[in-house]
C-alpha cells in the first residue's frame, strides 16, 4: 500500500545520516551532550571523577560530529526540494579529537 501511494504521488525517498549529534533538540534525548551530561551527573553523584568512558585509541582519533541545527536545516531542504538526491551524509567541517575535547569537558 505505501509503495502504490508513494508512487501515485510521486514520493521519492531520501536518507539523511548524521554523525554523532551534539546540540539539544527539545523532546529527544539523542544527543551526544545529553549522554555526556548524564553520564557527569552519575559521576558526581558516586563522588567520582569525570574520566572518559572510551579507550586510548578512541580518544585520539579525529570524530565527525552533526549539529542539530544543521541536521534540521539539512532535513527541511531535503524533504522539501526537488534537487534533492539521496543518501545524505550529514557532518559538521569540524573534526575534534577527545584529547582535546575531554579535558574541557570535565573542567
Amino acid at each position: 500500500m505505501l509503495k502504490e501511494t508513494a508512487r501515485q504521488n510521486n514520493w521519492r525517498q531520501i536518507v539523511a545520516r548524521p554523525n554523532f549529534i551534539i546540540g539539544a533538540s527539545k523532546g529527544n534525548f539523542m544527543s551526544l551532550a545529553t549522554s555526556i551530561a548524564l553520564y557527569a551527573q552519575a559521576k558526581k553523584a558516586l563522588g567520582e571523577k569525570l574520566t572518559f568512558p572510551g579507550n586510548a585509541v578512541s580518544y585520539e582519533l579525529p570524530y565527525a560530529h552533526s549539529i542539530a541545527g544543521q541536521n534540521a536545516k539539512a532535513q527541511i531542504f531535503l524533504a522539501t526540494s526537488d534537487r534533492a538526491k539521496g543518501p545524505y551524509n550529514m557532518q559538521s567541517e569540524e573534526e575534534v579529537k577527545w584529547s582535546d575535547l575531554w579535558p574541557q569537558i570535565a573542567e
